[in-house]
């Protein structure tokens, strides 16, 4: 669910190549975003940590490894709530499968199994949504919601 332009107090949008460095200035522009907010440090640390999750799932698959591809992210500070929506120029994956799986049990155990193996295994997805009130995918994968409780 978008915010809306009565609900929301602020908006920094930024766009970039998806280099090592440019990830590195995005996560301190957050950071230092975030930390305007007033938010609890211990939740802004968690946040961010999803936050960076997903800049770093965006580079590593929004491309074939040939050539950096744009990361887009929209920080919006809402009535009580802070958004990061991430969007990259990718295909996109089945997110519906990995997001069904959250809820289970075994959801960090399969997901480490599945790592260990060499296979994507979940953990980036299962820490953003331990990080955040809501996390959500839009459309094919390629751009994702995080939002996050001011209180």
């Amino acid at each position: 669910m978008p915010v809306s332009k009565k609900e929301m107090l602020h908006l920094t949008s930024f766009d970039f190549l998806s280099t090592p460095p440019n990830l590195e200035k995005a996560h301190r522009m957050a950071r230092s975003l975030l930390g305007a907010t007033g938010m609890h440090e211990d939740a802004a640390a968690g946040f961010l940590a999803g936050f960076k999750e997903a800049i770093d799932n965006a580079a590593r698959h929004a491309h074939a490894g040939s050539t950096s591809k744009r990361i887009t992210v929209n920080f919006m500070v809402g009535q009580g709530k802070v958004v990061f929506v991430v969007r990259d120029e990718g295909p996109g994956f089945d997110h519906a499968f990995y997001t069904s799986k959250l809820t289970d049990e075994d959801a960090y155990v399969r997901a480490r199994r599945a790592k260990a193996e060499g296979r994507q295994g979940g953990l980036g997805i299962l820490l953003m949504h331990k990080n955040c009130d809501r996390l959500a995918y839009e459309g094919n994968g390629n751009t994702i919601r995080l939002e996050k409780s001011l209180s």
